[in-house]
């Protein structure tokens, strides 16, 4: 009769150096989107609190040019965050 045999494949991990890279990508990506959001929050009320008759078309700019690259940067995060959700981890 045959005796069982165990047998332990020992591989190189390439999985994890990449998901610590994506994790990595996406804690600076929420650190970026933060200071963008502080950065916005301060111009709003420097908008605020200026003279009425002080022309505010570039601040108003800049505010704009910080929404779009704040909805850019929510994307790039969310798709992170969508492609870490669908890796799926067996513990070793």
């Amino acid at each position: 009769m045959s005796k069982p045999v165990e047998v332990e494949f020992l591989m190189k991990d390439k999985l994890t150096p990449g998901m610590n890279k994506a994790e990595r990508e996406a804690l600076e990506l929420r650190n970026t989107v933060r200071l963008l959001e502080a950065e916005l929050e301060r111009l709003r009320l420097a908008g605020e609190t200026a003279a009425p008759n002080l022309d505010q078309s570039a601040n108003i700019a800049q505010i704009h040019a910080l929404e779009k690259q704040l909805e850019e940067l929510r994307g790039k995060l969310k798709l992170l965050q969508e492609e870490s959700e669908s890796v799926q981890v067996t513990p070793a």
